[in-house]
C-alpha cells in the first residue's frame, strides 16, 4: 500500500533530518531554528515538492480525480482559525472545477474540512467523520488534512466493514506515523499535504490584507481552551442577565467586551505573556513601546473573522501558541514566534511547513 511505502521513506528522512525536533527553550537566548537555505522566495514551490518521493496521494491529485462527480463539503463547526482553513479548503475545491451540492445526500464524496478536528477530545471532528461514515456506506469520503492523536480512541475501528474508498490526510508526519499504525481496513488511503489554510498564501485574500498591513501593536496569543498548555482557562460567559434581557444583536458584542476586560486582567499575571513579551523585547526591541494585545482572537467570543484578520495584519511581531494565529502571520510576513500546544500539532506542521520561512520560528515553550 502507499502508506506502507510512505512509513518508509519518512522513517529514513527523520533518520537524516538535521533540524533539531526539540526547539529551544525560551528562557535561554533565543535560537532560531536554522532554516533551510531555500528561503521564503522558494517557500511556495517547495510546499508541494518536498514529498514526491512518499508516492503518498496529494490533495490537488485526490480532488482532481473527483472531476465529473458530486461533492459536499462539511466545514464542521470552529473557531476564526478554523474559518481560515475553510477559506484554503473552498479555494482548492473551486479550482479543482468540482460540482459541489446543498446536502451530503446529494454527493457521491463528502469532503470533510482540514483542521485539529481529529483527536480525541473533538466532538464536532470525530463525531462528523462518524456521522457521515454512518450514513451512507458506499458513499466515498475524503478528509482533507488534519491533525490525529489519540489516547484511548479505537479510531480504526470507524472504518470496519466500509468498501467504499476513504482518503485521511494529514497535515504533518507525526500524525501519519499514528495513522500508519492503526490497523486499518483496504479501502482507507494515507496522504500528506500541507493545512489547508496555506493555499491562501497567493490568493487575493492575502494580497488584500498585505496591501493594507500596519505595524500597530505587538499581538501575543495565548490559547485558552482545551489545548492549552500555559495554565489559561477562559471563563463561559453565560450571564443570566446577559442571556435573558440583553437583545440578541448585542450579545455578541457585549460578551466580547467582557472577554476584552478578562483577557486585560490576565495578561497582568500571565506568565506566559510575560515569557512571550521578554522574547519579544530580546529580538525586536524596536517594538517595545508599541501598545500590547493579548485576547485570544482566534476564540469567536473574543473576536469576529474579520478583527481576528485585521489584529494579525496590524501587529509588528505575533507570538502565538494558536496555530492559525501563526499561520496568518507568516503567509502576511509578520516576524512570527509559534510556541507548543499540547500535542505536536504546532510542531509537525512548523517542521513540514513553516521552518524554511525565515522568518517564523518555533519556540519550545514550558511554563515552568
Amino acid at each position: 500500500r502507499p502508506a506502507e511505502h510512505a512509513r518508509r521513506t519518512d522513517e529514513e528522512a527523520a533518520s537524516s533530518d538535521p533540524y533539531d525536533r526539540r526547539g529551544q527553550y525560551l528562557k535561554e537566548p533565543m535560537t532560531r531554528q536554522p532554516p533551510s537555505k531555500t528561503g521564503a522566495a522558494t517557500h511556495a514551490a517547495a510546499l508541494h515538492a518536498d514529498d514526491t518521493t512518499t508516492r503518498a496521494p496529494k490533495v490537488d491529485e485526490v480532488l482532481r480525480s473527483l472531476e465529473g462527480t458530486t461533492v459536499y463539503y462539511d466545514s464542521l463547526s470552529g473557531n476564526n482559525g478554523d474559518d481560515l482553513i475553510r477559506e484554503g479548503c473552498e479555494l482548492a475545491i473551486r479550482e479543482a472545477g468540482l460540482t459541489s451540492v446543498a446536502t451530503p445526500e446529494e454527493a457521491q464524496t463528502v469532503i470533510i474540512t482540514g483542521g485539529g478536528g481529529m483527536i480525541e477530545s473533538s466532538k464536532a471532528g470525530i463525531g462528523g467523520l462518524r456521522a457521515h461514515l454512518d450514513r451512507r456506506p458506499e458513499q466515498g469520503i475524503v478528509v482533507l488534512p488534519q491533525s490525529y492523536w489519540f489516547k484511548t480512541l479505537d479510531f480504526a475501528s470507524l472504518f470496519r466493514g466500509r468498501t467504499a474508498p476513504v482518503t485521511l490526510f494529514a497535515r504533518e508526519r507525526y500524525s501519519l506515523e499514528i495513522l500508519q499504525q492503526l490497523d486499518l481496513p483496504s479501502s482507507v488511503t494515507l496522504g500528506l499535504d500541507h493545512d489547508m489554510a496555506l493555499r491562501l498564501r497567493r490568493s487575493d485574500f492575502i494580497k488584500r490584507l498585505k496591501s493594507q498591513s500596519r505595524t500597530k501593536h505587538v499581538l501575543i496569543v495565548e490559547r485558552g481552551d482545551g489545548e492549552a498548555t500555559t495554565g489559561i482557562k477562559h471563563r463561559a460567559i453565560g450571564n443570566r442577565s446577559i442571556n435573558r434581557f440583553v437583545p440578541q444583536a448585542l450579545k455578541a458584542p457585549l460578551k466580547r467586551a467582557i472577554r476584552k476586560r478578562q483577557a486585560q486582567q490576565h495578561a497582568a499575571t500571565s506568565s506566559y505573556v510575560s515569557r512571550m513579551l521578554e522574547l519579544v523585547e530580546r529580538e525586536h526591541g524596536g517594538v517595545a513601546d508599541l501598545p500590547l494585545i493579548t485576547s485570544d482572537i482566534s476564540d469567536p467570543g473574543n473576536a469576529t473573522y474579520e478583527g481576528f484578520c485585521n489584529a494579525i495584519n496590524d501587529a509588528a511581531v505575533v507570538v502565538t501558541n494558536r496555530l492559525h494565529v501563526g499561520v496568518l502571520a507568516a503567509m502576511l510576513n509578520k516576524p512570527t514566534y509559534l510556541a507548543t500546544n499540547s500535542y505536536h500539532k504546532i510542531r509537525g506542521i512548523y517542521e513540514y511547513s513553516l521552518r524554511d520561512m525565515s522568518h517564523v520560528t518555533f519556540v519550545q515553550d514550558s511554563p515552568g
